[in-house]
């Protein structure tokens, strides 16, 4: 939290600038319910607790310094959680950032598995190369 109250801070320099932590508790019965649907992503068979960070502010010439307070914000996240054993390295897809690897944090088996499908069903990969936005298989 307190990590958080810092980059909040400096988000008062940004026009209209907000940064809202929103705490996401996921039951181990909705992690053992995923697990049972043959979805991609790998999560933890424990209960858990997902903290998305969500940002707000006003003028496009905000953007590089927000963009780069979120990197920064993550991997300061990142560091403090592997610091203290706690670190998980799954996204969810909804929450996730500009530039987070949100396929592969789904576990090397699954991202291969992924890329397999993707080569089998898109074999020019038109959809991971000229399709823009969105997270793809890199």
């Amino acid at each position: 939290m307190r990590l958080c109250a810092k980059q909040s801070e400096k988000m008062k320099r940004v026009n209209g600038g907000t940064q809202v932590l929103i705490p996401q508790p996921i039951s181990k019965t909705m992690v053992d319910a995923q697990a049972s649907g043959g979805r991609p992503q790998t999560l933890q068979p424990r209960a858990q607790l997902w903290m998305n960070m969500s940002w707000g502010w006003n003028l496009a010439k905000d953007d590089a310094y927000v963009y780069a307070l979120i990197k920064e914000t993550y991997e300061m996240v990142d560091k403090l959680t592997k610091s203290r054993g706690l670190y998980d390295p799954y996204i969810f897809l909804n929450d996730a950032a500009p530039g987070q690897k949100v396929m592969r944090s789904y576990g090397k088996e699954s991202f291969e598995r992924m890329k397999g499908i993707s080569r089998k069903y898109d074999p020019k990969q038109m959809f991971q190369k000229q399709v823009p936005g969105g997270f793809k298989l890199d």
